[in-house]
């Protein structure tokens, strides 16, 4: 082998093992950087995907929310309104039964009037009744009236709890005999009557359980009762 292909081959693998040398010292500080930039970009993708899950994530939340506070709020929508027909109907029902209570006042007022005003025309009338039923049992001048009311006193007088002490007897007229007798029998003792002639006929006999009264003035005031009763009674 001559000496310059010698020296060519020498400088030839010199060159290539300096190139060599020079590509390691100059290639790996850029692959390096390569792959730190590769590493660089797989963390910042791997975050950007963490990021955009998590976004996701509270987007996703952000719409439960949403939907939860409308649902929320149209069921409070619907109380207050349910609240306020309830109120509203409530006012109404009370507004009713105030109308209901002054009609019902109102009624009562003017039905308090009529029977006022019928009570007054019914005393009126049963005074008159009274007059004119005494005024005829006075006319009737006889015995047999006064014994009829006096047997009727004696029969309304048995009904009486007690006995009869503190024994007091008023007569409209004088007792005939037959009369007189009759009292005395059924009282069982003499019978010292009293007149008044206010009782217009029969007698009032008064103990100390009650008394009993069976004459003109009695007769006249039970019949003016009874028609006072029976002209208010029939208006109500």
């Amino acid at each position: 082998m001559s000496t310059a292909l010698a020296n060519f081959l020498f400088e030839a693998v010199n060159f290539l093992l300096l190139a060599v040398v020079l590509a390691w010292l100059l290639l790996s500080p850029v692959r390096s950087a390569l792959d730190r930039e590769r590493q660089q970009r797989a963390r910042q993708l791997s975050e950007d995907q963490t990021r955009e899950h998590q976004a996701r994530q509270l987007l996703a939340q952000a719409r439960q929310t949403g939907e939860q506070l409308q649902q929320e709020l149209a069921e409070e929508r619907r109380r207050l309104l349910d609240e306020a027909r309830a109120e509203a109907g409530q006012l109404r029902e009370q507004a009713r039964q105030a109308r209901e209570r002054e009609q019902q006042l109102a009624e009562q007022h003017r039905h308090a009037e009529q029977v006022a005003r019928l009570q007054e025309l019914a005393d009126v009338i049963g005074q008159l009744g009274a007059a004119s039923l005494r005024a005829l049992l006075a006319s009737l001048q006889g015995p047999d009236l006064d014994q009829a009311l006096i047997r009727a006193a004696l029969q309304q007088l048995v009904e009486l709890p007690a006995g009869l002490a503190d024994l007091r007897v008023e007569v409209a007229r004088p007792l005939t005999a037959e009369n007189h007798a009759l009292l005395d029998q059924a009282l069982g003792e003499h019978v010292d009557a009293t007149l008044d002639a206010s009782l217009g006929a029969g007698v009032c006999i008064t103990t100390a359980a009650g008394r009993v009264e069976a004459s003109a003035r009695a007769l006249a005031r039970e019949a003016a009762e009874q028609l006072a009763g029976a002209i208010t009674g029939g208006q109500a």
